[in-house]
């Protein structure tokens, strides 16, 4: 979901007719580019991209719901579930709509590119892991008393999981009016034409983008 083929067609007739100018002039705009990235998979908002990459919105869409699939099984394992555990459909769905409306305020500005291709992104990474920490550390100390007390001796697994789940996608769910961001970071990645003309960024560098967005340690101090 990061390329974009290089500029023909139009372009290269008005080449033609500057003598100072051989092949193909760079006209793509490379901050564009990554802003249509950041919204496509952050905020589900497709159609820029689409255009700027020549790609389908169907397909663009499918690139984001997998990542948000990623996200989510990302919050079920800092809830302390493993791929054993089989999420009821509604709690499935009620998570990643939650995670959806949280990425979607993500914060970041990105700025023009300089001549040499290098385009830099002003993040606020989102804290919302350790935003809601210390109350799932109280629910979980709550209920771990409740489960030594035999409470759910009779539940089914599924029943099971729910009665632990649902609290935590609540907690979740209430933050997501009120979200903190950490200090401003700074990235700053090289939009280039590849080997097959089109110009894109290096995986090094959208883990970067990937790590600088969302903050996901957790800190020892955290007090919210």
């Amino acid at each position: 979901m990061k390329y974009m083929k290089k500029c023909m067609g139009i372009f290269l007739i008005i080449a033609s007719l500057c003598l100072c100018l051989t092949g193909c002039m760079d006209t793509f705009d490379r901050s564009g580019y990554i802003k249509g990235m950041l919204d496509a998979t952050y905020k589900g908002e497709f159609k820029d991209y689409a255009q700027a990459t020549n790609s389908s919105v169907e397909a663009i869409e499918t690139d984001y719901n997998d990542f948000i699939r990623h996200e989510a099984d990302i919050f079920l394992r800092f809830s302390g579930l493993t791929d054993d555990d089989v999420i009821p459909d509604d709690l499935d769905s009620a998570l990643t709509d939650a995670i959806k409306s949280i990425y979607s305020q993500v914060r970041y500005t990105v700025k023009e590119s300089d001549p040499d291709g290098n385009v830099a992104i002003d993040i606020e990474p989102l804290d919302i892991y350790n935003e809601v920490y210390p109350e799932f550390l109280q629910f979980n100390q709550e209920f771990r008393a409740r489960n030594n007390n035999y409470e759910f001796q009779d539940y089914t697994d599924e029943e099971f999981t729910r009665e632990y789940l649902s609290p935590l996608i609540q907690i979740l769910t209430d933050h997501e009016d009120n979200l903190t961001y950490r200090e401003p970071t700074t990235v700053t990645v090289h939009v280039a034409p590849d080997d097959s003309g089109r110009y894109t960024i290096t995986d090094e560098e959208v883990t970067s983008i990937y790590n600088a967005m969302v903050y996901y340690s957790i800190d020892n101090t955290a007090s919210k």
